[in-house]
């Protein structure tokens, strides 16, 4: 049963006005849809590396082209096995096409994020209609939290992209019965791809997403179908040479440090300082897909009412992934990024419904006003309050762009409320899609260049290399900046205790060490060496209080000299 509804515009057929109505919509999603993935390929070189993830993606395969080592991964002279090798072989594949450089790795990310949105439209195109399809490659494309990762989170992209493809032959098995082989042999190949990127995740949860699903709709008989026995060879083909190769050359020991250490030790072990509470992927399942993440209950409760075996699959998906991580010790936000395919296909489900028919519950459709309500009034209070800080709390002179980036999400939020109000589903979705759009391209275009004067690390490599010979040792104590390596083109000294530190010292007749004001301090009463300060430079303001913000004290990083460095 279809109904209209006074939230929307209803399309009942496809001639005349209705017709006409149908197809620009259709061009308007489109439009916003390649702005945003033409977005992902802009100025990838403009900005320096984001400390911690995109440093080792960008520094263990520069390794490996200039060792001609592609099995044993290492990174600032030590060996890397935390994870699998392949998106270093992927990094490394680009930089002997394109040369190394911080834009050639960011192209290989920019790849695996197509990837991602291609499989989530063919995703949506399969379950419900074409438009679904392409709203739900927006939704996913044009989240300002999904674009920012896409520039900078190498594994977490592909690992996800992999997973999504997976998920993607699974649909397509399912809906083309005819087809089954030819779309199992697609997720295998993904899944196996997956595991090579992240280890065995890529196939305990997605085993689980299928056992759960299948048990939900009575169909564990259906598991003969699914050539579980070949898929796994082929899982196996794309896995076990470099595993083989690796034992071979480095023994069992890296192998069971990664299964038992980075995935069973993570899920038992809270790695890092981190006091995170069950709820907390609530708020990370919310918010990924801002601004559409709202409208997920909505989305949820149509998908369940539906009783579709399709959108079940997606409920499942979404389900294991939250539901699992939950209950590991260590908690990431990147954890279930997983899931954003499929909740980016249940959103555009119901949105989609709306607007074409009117979905034939009033539950539903308050639902979805109060996303809709709720997602605007938070882009109007977000884009008042960047406003307020650029202009009256004076964040930094430098950066008046914050200003601009404020005013286009106070605008969209103001636009997308009207619409709320008025009960136009399509124009709210407009709203919302042309203001992430814009936020994205202003925060790529305006934003990321002036926030490089809060990346310390070029400038501070820049000096050290021009001021010292290429043996010179260079340290870090209590702050682990990644980059260092990367930049500096040789080994940096990681340093956490005052022992080690103050012992290196003595040890170099010059040397530098990149640390902050109160470590500084610390080093000065307990070391014998001579110590001095050549440079200071702000941190990010991702490290920084809304109070040091708003204060205009920012946390600071210094470069202190040692013994004849000091000269």
């Amino acid at each position: 049963m279809s109904m209209a509804s006074p939230w929307c515009s209803p399309v009942v057929g496809t001639s005349g006005t209705d017709g006409d109505r149908t197809v620009n919509r259709r061009n308007v999603l489109r439009v916003l849809l390649v702005a945003s993935a033409t977005l992902l390929f802009v100025d990838l070189g403009g900005s320096s590396i984001w400390d911690a993830n995109e440093a080792f993606y960008v520094e263990t395969p520069r390794q490996m082209v200039l060792t001609g080592d592609y099995v044993s991964p290492t990174f600032n002279g030590e060996p890397r096995f935390n994870k699998p090798v392949l998106s270093y072989w992927i990094v490394a594949g680009v930089y002997k096409v394109l040369g190394v450089s911080v834009a050639s790795e960011r192209l290989a990310i920019a790849f695996g994020a197509l990837m991602l949105i291609a499989a989530t439209f063919v995703i949506g195109r399969t379950i419900a209609n074409t438009d679904t399809g392409v709203l739900a490659a927006l939704i996913l494309a044009s989240a300002p939290r999904v674009m920012l990762w896409s520039r900078r989170i190498f594994i977490d992209i592909y690992f996800t992209s992999f997973l999504a493809v997976a998920l993607m032959g699974l649909v397509l098995a399912r809906s083309h019965p005819e087809h089954r082989r030819r779309y199992l042999v697609v997720m295998y190949v993904a899944l196996g791809l997956a595991m090579l990127t992240k280890g065995p995740a890529a196939l305990v949860f997605p085993g689980l997403v299928l056992f759960v699903f299948l048990l939900w709709n009575r169909q564990l008989s259906e598991i003969k179908t699914l050539m579980l026995p070949a898929g796994l060879l082929i899982v196996a083909a794309i896995v076990m040479p470099w595993y083989v190769m690796l034992y071979l050359r480095d023994g069992w020991k890296p192998i069971n440090d990664f299964f038992i250490g980075e995935n069973i030790g993570r899920f038992t072990e809270t790695y890092g300082l981190q006091h995170r509470p069950p709820y907390f992927y609530v708020g990370v399942l919310l918010t990924d897909l801002t601004p559409w993440a709202l409208f997920l209950p909505a989305g949820l409760w149509a998908a369940w009412r539906a009783r579709e075996p399709q959108m079940r699959l997606l409920i499942v998906w979404i389900a294991v992934f939250v539901g699992a991580f939950t209950l590991s010790s260590t908690k990431q936000d990147l954890y279930i990024f997983p899931i954003v395919p499929a909740v980016a296909v249940v959103i555009a489900s119901v949105v989609w419904r709306e607007i074409d028919q009117g979905v034939d519950s009033t539950g539903i459709r308050a639902l979805l006003r109060v996303g809709g309500g709720v997602t605007a009034l938070a882009l109007v209070l977000v884009g008042g309050w960047l406003v307020w800080l650029a202009r009256i709390a004076h964040l930094v002179p430098e950066l008046p762009q914050t200003a601009i980036v404020g005013a286009a999400l106070a605008a969209g939020g103001i636009c997308a409320a009207i619409c709320v109000v008025r009960g136009r589903m399509w124009p709210t979705v407009v709203a919302l899609g042309a203001t992430a759009v814009v936020t994205n391209w202003l925060l790529v275009t305006v934003m990321m260049r002036p926030f490089e004067q809060f990346k310390p690390v070029p400038p501070m490599a820049a000096w050290i290399n021009a001021h010292s010979a290429p043996t010179t040792v260079v340290a870090h104590y209590k702050m682990p900046l990644p980059s260092l390596t990367y930049y500096l083109g040789r080994p940096v000294k990681e340093t956490f205790d005052i022992e080690t530190i103050t012992k290196l010292m003595a040890e170099q007749s010059s040397m530098y060490v990149v640390l902050q004001p109160l470590e500084y301090e610390e080093l000065s009463r307990s070391a014998t060496a001579r110590l001095c300060v050549i440079e200071k430079r702000a941190r990010p303001l991702f490290d920084a209080k809304v109070r040091d913000i708003v204060a205009r004290k920012l946390p600071e990083v210094w470069l202190a000299g040692v013994n004849d460095a000091c000269r």
